[in-house]
């Protein structure tokens, strides 16, 4: 596993994990998902993330995506943690992640309108978390399941202290 850490250029930090599993489940012949657990390195620790992706393809318009963030137990509570030093925050030795992070999206890519774009390419997506509890914050995510790697990157420093709280149980 790859430390996480993979640029800190221009203030930002930005964050790069192995995709260690993916499991794919055919729904019905117009939709997919997946299971994706990233995992990395932090100071010695093992961090990390699971992701639900799913992708639907709807009659008369074009496919729909659904992207979820989700605890993988102890990986993720370090993974909370290590945001917290990274980003200069102080949080509870105790502090858990949440079970799941609910998110909105966009998607930046061009997905060609395809089913399996998870399979075929990078995905890059702007995510929009605590717009429930006025925490309001933003981060790309972009999901390359052919190089097996998801990269968790800021979009702004100002973010840093919401992230922290939406992601905290």
């Amino acid at each position: 596993m790859r430390e996480i850490i993979t640029n800190t250029e221009e203030g930002f930090i930005d964050l790069t994990f192995d995709i260690i599993e993916c499991n794919k489940f055919t729904v019905s012949s117009s939709r997919v998902e997946y299971n994706v657990w990233a995992k990395g390195l932090y100071k010695g620790n093992v961090v990390g993330l699971g992701l639900l992706l799913s992708a639907t393809k709807k009659i008369f318009r074009p496919f729909t995506l659904g992207v979820g963030i989700n605890s993988l137990g102890e990986e993720s509570d370090n993974l909370l943690k290590a945001l917290a030093e990274l980003y200069g925050e102080t949080i509870p030795e105790q502090s858990k992640m949440k079970a799941y992070v609910p998110a909105g999206f966009f998607v930046l890519s061009d997905l060609k309108n395809k089913k399996d774009c998870f399979d075929n390419m990078k995905v890059d997506i702007k995510m929009f978390f605590g717009e429930d509890d006025g925490n309001q914050c933003e981060h790309y995510l972009n999901i390359d399941l052919p190089n097996k790697i998801v990269e968790f990157h800021e979009k702004d420093e100002v973010y840093r202290k919401s992230i922290i709280e939406c992601f905290t149980l």
